[in-house]
This record gives structure tokens, sequence and C-alpha cells, in this order.
């Protein structure tokens, strides 16, 4: 994907914030997501388990730990520490996508009128997520790479910009694990009252 990139824009684009608009989406973002839809949806997509909003997130959250190690153990190998640590906060990242995507994909199974919107939600919001999360960091190397000198305050912007997506992430995690819960919690509920044992007990505090 790299080498497709540099062939089509490489040469043709000059300007740093464009060139690091269009490598965050198309070398980064948009194949990336795209193959974690797939792995999710090969694996569990079409099994029975996966009907629950808490297997969506389980089973998304578990790929995307698998798609960060590959991703480090490939990328590492001829950095330094610095890029390991960078590395602790993709995986955190990747695995806050996933649950996500996998969210929303459990979404578009259980509803067949929002079938649609839920898969694309599913795969545009990571793709946003992720890109403004490698956009900063691209901008500056491009940025030095070209030769110019990089305003400290604008460098400070653009790291803050790149570790809130952290935050933003988390929250959209957080806010789909409430409605995970809340869907268990009912479900156990409903389990609950029609239980025999529980229906005996209801009887036997009226004797």
């Amino acid at each position: 994907k790299y080498n497709i990139f540099n062939t089509l824009f490489n040469d043709n684009i000059s300007s740093p914030l464009l060139y690091s608009i269009l490598f965050a989406l198309f070398v980064t973002a948009i194949p990336e997501e795209s193959f974690r839809m797939l792995l999710i949806k090969i694996s569990r997509i079409r099994r029975k388990p996966f009907d629950k909003l808490m297997d969506g997130i389980v089973f998304g959250t578990a790929i995307s730990l698998g798609i960060a190690t590959i991703d480090n153990i490939l990328g590492i190998y001829d950095e330094d520490i610095y890029a390991a640590l960078g590395g602790i906060i993709v995986v955190l990242l990747h695995a806050m996508i996933g649950a996500i995507m996998g969210y929303h994909l459990v979404k578009s199974r259980l509803n067949k009128k929002t079938r649609y919107k839920e898969i694309a939600i599913a795969l545009f919001l990571p793709i946003g997520v992720h890109s403004l999360y490698n956009f900063p960091s691209y901008l500056i190397d491009g940025i030095l790479y070209n030769g110019s000198n990089l305003w400290f305050p604008m460098y400070l912007f653009l790291r803050v910009v790149s570790l809130s997506t952290l935050f933003i992430a988390f929250r959209l995690v957080k806010r789909r694990l409430y409605y995970a819960r809340e869907e268990l919690k009912e479900e156990i509920f409903e389990k609950a009252e029609e239980s025999p044992i529980t229906t005996l007990k209801e009887n036997e505090r009226f004797m």
C-alpha cells in the first residue's frame, strides 16, 4: 500500500497538509479498518453466539489486539524506545476502535431496517478516529522532511490533537459499553423472572 500510494501521489503533491490527509486516509485508516471489519465478519458475524452487543465489543477488541500486536512486531525492529512507547498507545487505540466496530456490526445483525446504516457506522467511525490519530504525526513528519521548521506551539498542538483521539475513542466505547451492559442486565432479569426456582421462591413467600 505504501508503494501504490507513493506512485500515485508522492510526486504530484507538494503540500504536506494535503499529503498527510491522504496518507492518513488511504494508507492507514481505510485499508486497516476494512481489513479489521473483514476479520470480524469472517470470525464471528455468521455464528449464533454473535448476537449480543457485548459479543461485538469482546470479539472486536480481541481481534484488534491481534492486529496491533502484529503491527508492532513488524514495525518496531528498526525503531527505538520511543516507538515502543508509541506502540502501547496504538494498542489502546486499536482495542477501542475494534470495540466500536464490533458493537455496530452486532447491531447491524439485530435490526434489518438499520442494517446498512450500522455497517456504515462500523466502518466510517473507526476510519475517522484512526485518521484523526495518525494525521498530526504525518503532518509533523512531512513538514520536517521538507526541511521546514515547525513552530514548537504548533508541534505541541498537533501532538495534543493526536492524543486527544484516545479520549474521544474512550468516550465512544464507554457509551456503547453502557448499552451492552444494560442489554445483558435485561436478559438476566428476564431469565430470572421466568426461572422455575424464582417462581417457587415467590410462592414460598406467601405460604
